[in-house]
């Protein structure tokens, strides 16, 4: 049993594509890392990585190797970095856990809105 999340990352494509070129934070590894449930897709511009009831503790190494990748989608500098235009967004991240007010957003895209469920924009 346990406390079950569902969640959804998306990344804009390039810088996707970018970290899979450096293989920075073994995203390549992603899909085994989120081993159950995890769903790694591509649309339009951007990455979608969904994932259902999984156990996002952050005891988990699969989790802090995950929450790395957050991290590090915060701090880069894609536009500076020539990857993407300064008008692009990098990522959003939306954790829902079984409890009504448990939601986590993170990022500056906005592909998808909480309605208790995921949906995309």
């Amino acid at each position: 049993m346990g406390y079950r999340s569902d969640g959804v990352l998306t990344i804009h494509k390039k810088v996707w594509t970018y970290l899979k070129g450096q293989d920075a934070l073994g995203v390549r590894k992603l899909p085994e890392l989120l081993s159950t449930g995890c769903d790694i897709r591509e649309e339009d511009e951007i990455v979608i990585i969904e994932y259902d009831s999984l156990k996002m503790y952050d005891t988990y190494s699969d989790v802090q190797e995950f929450n790395k990748l957050l991290d590090y989608l915060d701090e880069i500098q894609a536009e500076d970095m020539g990857i993407i235009e300064a008008s692009d967004e990098v990522y959003q991240y939306i954790r829902i856990g079984e409890e009504f007010d448990d939601v986590e957003q993170q990022g500056d895209r906005c592909d998808y809105y909480v309605a208790r469920s995921l949906e995309r924009y």
